[in-house]
């Protein structure tokens, strides 16, 4: 048993970006987005790695979109400014997030200066948009496009975080500054419909942006640890921020903050699976928790998966694979839901697993159950 909890090809699979693009210096691996309508998963990082995997068993070699990147950014007026050491820090530089719209047809990157592009993710000879730099001498880490793909949002700091109205190629037409003051970095955004943007920073700031002709903001959580990672589902907003993660319904006048986990390690990641019965957080030591949304008294899956930070993690559409990179600059799948570790475990004993076998995968934590194997009595 414990052999099929390293086997590669059992309950995980890994894979090194920089094995397909490779570069001279170590990658960390900052996002993963799920195309919203397929198993197809959307990798970034450092030194410009951007790849398209087919499956989320991220089997065969993915498809590279670094040089329609490159192409794009070389539109950028005044190269020669983000050139040093014989190296241009634009073309090879950092993708530091993705956002998909949620009818699959836009995805954003953004890079470290602030200069985003929309990309048409159903046809691929059409070139990336480019969206200007705001502000270039503040890191940009966060985008987020609405569920039409006709808006963006990139978040600096909170000074600095700017929406876009986009025209049908994904250019802008429009910026609108959503300032909260202040000069602290905005690590996640996320768009709650396509008038309302959520914007989070280093100050443990919170804020709800109501856009319209004139775009106005009330405090959801006023201050306190960090927001590494904000996620909008069906009206209700998770916040990841140090040890845990709160919960808040957008749609209540309340703005009640109700904690969900708390405890486990420093969050840096969080993901839902489509239909909200598991919830995978991050964790800055490279674990892992899977928690049962449904059972919020039971104690989560943890998963030993990363060598470092876990930054960002995707289900796909059925919820029992999760895909996640981190500072490791590796790129896990790992089989998380009861169905698929039952398939697999069968696979390869023919018979139901053991509990000290159960126990041997998932640790101390309360696992759950496994189905019993149809070809057992073989």
């Amino acid at each position: 048993m414990r052999y099929w909890r390293l086997n590669s090809g059992g309950a995980s699979q890994s894979v090194r970006a920089l094995d397909f693009q490779p570069f001279p210096l170590a990658a960390r691996l900052y996002s993963v987005v799920r195309e919203p309508e397929r198993d197809v998963f959307l990798v970034g990082g450092d030194h410009g790695i951007l790849q398209r995997y087919g499956s989320a068993a991220l089997k065969g070699a993915p498809e590279v979109l670094a040089d329609r990147r490159r192409a794009a950014l070389a539109t950028v007026p005044d190269l020669k400014r983000f050139e040093d050491g014989g190296r241009n820090f634009l073309l090879t530089g950092h993708v530091m997030a993705i956002g998909f719209a949620q009818d699959g047809g836009r995805f954003a990157t953004v890079d470290p200066y602030g200069f985003a592009l929309v990309w048409n993710a159903r046809e691929s000879s059409q070139p990336p948009a480019l969206v200007s730099s705001a502000d270039i001498s503040h890191a940009s880490f966060s985008v987020g496009l609405s569920p039409s793909g006709r808006r963006l949002v990139v978040g600096a700091t909170s000074r600095v975080t700017f929406l876009y109205e986009l025209d049908d190629l994904g250019r802008s037409k429009k910026s609108v500054p959503l300032s909260s003051g202040g000069g602290d970095t905005v690590r996640a955004v996320a768009f709650a419909d396509e008038d309302t943007v959520i914007v989070g920073d280093d100050h443990g700031r919170v804020v709800r942006w109501r856009i319209g002709e004139t775009p106005h903001s009330d405090m959801l959580i006023s201050e306190g640890t960090a927001i590494t990672s904000l996620l909008v589902r069906n009206g209700r907003l998770l916040v990841g921020r140090g040890d845990e993660v709160d919960s808040i319904e957008l749609n209540s006048t309340a703005n009640e903050v109700v904690t969900i986990s708390k405890g486990f390690g420093w969050i840096d990641s969080l993901a839902l699976s489509d239909d909200g019965k598991r919830l995978a957080v991050g964790y800055a030591d490279g674990s892992i928790g899977v928690f049962a949304t449904d059972q919020p008294s039971t104690q989560p899956i943890i998963l030993n998966v990363h060598g470092d930070i876990v930054r960002a993690l995707a289900f796909d559409r059925a919820g029992d694979t999760l895909v996640s990179v981190g500072d490791d600059g590796i790129i896990k799948s790992t089989a998380v839901g009861e169905t698929r570790l039952g398939d697999l475990a069968c696979k390869m004993l023919w018979r139901d697993l053991s509990q000290e076998e159960i126990t041997s995968y998932f640790g101390s934590t309360l696992p759950p159950t496994i189905p019993s194997c149809p070809n057992q009595a073989q």
